[in-house]
């Protein structure tokens, strides 16, 4: 009996990088945020002032789940800066503790601006999911802590 090959566990990266080298252009990763947006948040951004970061927050471990791009713009009447992490999702299926992964991400950004001396920013993080299943949009009072 012929052993089988175990199917790969990187086919999520053609399209990592198709998304991530399409919304690294500023065009497309405006059009995307005008047509995508809820429309209270779209509305507060001042979309002129787009501009791609170099930065990236991912640990090793959660690098295994995302890659990352990190736009920032002013928003508001105070025209605050605010970071808008665009995270590419590599799982293939809904995964409910997504909201645990974003937290340690923004706490990521959040400590990296503390230790640079710079203010902390609002930050809006977008997951692009790509797996068959609907996503499951859940509040955290479903997350399972049992």
């Amino acid at each position: 009996m012929t052993k089988r090959k175990q199917p790969r566990q990187d086919i999520h990266q053609p399209h990592d990088k198709f998304f991530k080298e399409a919304l690294s252009r500023l065009d497309i990763a405006r059009d995307y945020i005008i047509n995508f947006l809820p429309t209270n948040i779209r509305d507060k951004l001042h979309l002129g002032s787009l501009e791609l970061s170099k930065d990236s927050y991912l640990t090793k471990e959660l690098h295994k789940s995302f890659s990352d791009l990190v736009y920032k713009c002013t928003y508001g009447q105070g025209k605050q800066t605010i970071s808008i992490a665009l995270l590419f999702e590599h799982k293939s299926r809904p995964d409910r503790y997504i909201r645990l992964q974003l937290l340690r991400y923004m706490l990521n950004m959040w400590e990296a601006q503390r230790n640079n001396k710079i203010p902390l920013t609002p930050i809006l993080p977008i997951v692009f999911y790509h797996g068959q299943q609907p996503w499951i949009n859940s509040t955290l009072s479903l997350l399972n802590f049992a």
